[in-house]
């Protein structure tokens, strides 16, 4: 399983220093996701049951300002986002867009 998924995810900040068991755990049960420009992976108020790895490009967080969308943390590639909510959240609701 390292070996078949090294390329993707070993290179991601969320398995830095986590042991091979982890991984090889983890690792089945990851699942592609491609983004298109201005493509939402989530939006504020959905339920909480995922989190994402960037493999490739980068990800932002926005508000709603009116009718236009203000992005505020941009997420770069090999790095992870949407595990606050999942983890911590009580209502394991979303509350931005990502």
């Amino acid at each position: 399983m390292l070996i078949i998924h090294e390329r993707n995810i070993r290179v991601n900040a969320f398995f830095e220093q986590k042991p091979a068991f982890f991984v090889t755990f983890v690792a089945p049960m990851l699942m592609p996701l491609h983004l298109e420009f201005e493509e939402y992976a989530y939006k504020e108020g959905e339920l909480a049951n995922e989190m994402y790895f960037v493999l490739k490009g980068e990800i932002n967080y926005c508000f709603k300002d009116g009718l236009h969308e203000v992005p505020y943390l941009a997420i770069p590639e090999t790095y992870y986002f949407g595990e606050v909510d999942l983890i911590l959240s009580d209502t394991k609701l979303r509350t931005e867009n990502a």
